[in-house]
């Protein structure tokens, strides 16, 4: 079993706020109903959840009701950006896609 300090897991929840945090500023401009989490650090399911968890608490502080958009791992992981880094790279260069 992983144990962890608990000052690494109060900057792992602090993190994890602060990217709960940005979702609420996007969703305030953008208005997306879903935001997809990837990444290398994506592959741990703590991360999500911890996220979701952070968003609620920002949720209820709220004056304004807000809808509540969906959280989820990538099913691409790491690899998604690398993915998108190609595509982009085939249109901008009249590849195909």
């Amino acid at each position: 079993m992983l144990r962890i300090t608990e000052g690494a897991a109060t900057i792992f929840q602090e993190y994890c706020r602060n990217i709960a945090t940005q979702i609420i500023n996007l969703q305030t401009i953008l208005d997306p109903e879903k935001f997809v989490i990837g990444g290398g650090i994506s592959a741990n399911p703590l991360l999500v959840v911890t996220i979701k968890e952070e968003l609620e608490k920002l949720y209820l502080d709220l004056i304004l009701n807000f809808v509540r958009a969906d959280i989820e791992q990538s099913k691409l992981g790491n690899e998604a950006n690398l993915l998108g880094a190609i595509y982009n790279y085939k249109q901008t260069h009249d590849l195909e896609v």
